[in-house]
């Protein structure tokens, strides 16, 4: 019976998970240290989660034939669930800068816009460097014959979009009825999270806020 790297896996989703998290925070604080290091930063935060997300794409290589289907479902959720809220936090913060650009601060004409793009940047690049995952669970699940070829290209794809990436990875965990109870809560947690998103939007579009 061929081993499972089944606990280096998960070790590896939870390493590049809490990476994701500290970046942004190291790229901070270098700027507050000296304004002179805002280049180190951007390397930390934009490229540091991305360059963790190709050794995960290595070592699953690598290891392919001694990584279960079940393992890579496991670490994919780990990745894609537990960075929701930094997903809500950068996108709040888009919100944020998107409604100073339109103040009359003269200062936040130039901030705004920058700030905009290096958060959608970096969401964007953690966003795919934790598709390695993904990839390799829906590409062995295709080959053993869990899911379809219709619904395993369709799953690839929504990989590369914000939202999509979770949802189709909730929908085939829920297909395989593994991670359930997690898997039903994130998809409540984003339905509550559009209905929200909508009523706002109403509210501000009518005038009401």
């Amino acid at each position: 019976m061929k081993e499972d790297k089944g606990i280096s896996c998960t070790i590896l989703s939870i390493v590049y998970v809490v990476l994701a998290y500290i970046s942004p925070l190291v790229g901070l604080r270098l700027i507050g240290v000296d304004a002179e290091k805002i280049s180190s930063m951007a390397f930390c935060a934009l490229v540091l989660p991305f360059l963790a997300g190709i050794v995960n794409a290595v070592y699953i290589r690598i290891n392919r034939q001694k990584i279960s289907r079940v393992t890579l479902l496991r670490c994919a959720i780990i990745i894609k669930y537990l960075m929701i809220p930094m997903y809500i936090i950068g996108g709040l913060l888009i919100v944020v800068f998107i409604l100073l650009t339109c103040t009359p601060v003269v200062i936040m004409i130039f901030v705004g816009p920058f700030m905009i793009a290096v958060l959608s940047a970096y969401g964007y690049l953690t966003m795919l460097g934790g598709n390695a995952f993904s990839f390799a669970y829906i590409r062995k699940a295709r080959e053993e014959g869990v899911h379809g070829r219709i619904i395993s290209t369709v799953g690839m794809i929504f990989q590369f979009f914000f939202s999509l990436d979770v949802i189709s990875i909730a929908v085939l965990s829920l297909k395989e009825r593994k991670y359930i109870v997690a898997t039903i809560a994130v998809i409540a947690i984003l339905l509550m999270g559009m209905i929200g998103i909508t009523v706002w939007l109403v509210l501000k579009m009518t005038g009401v806020l």
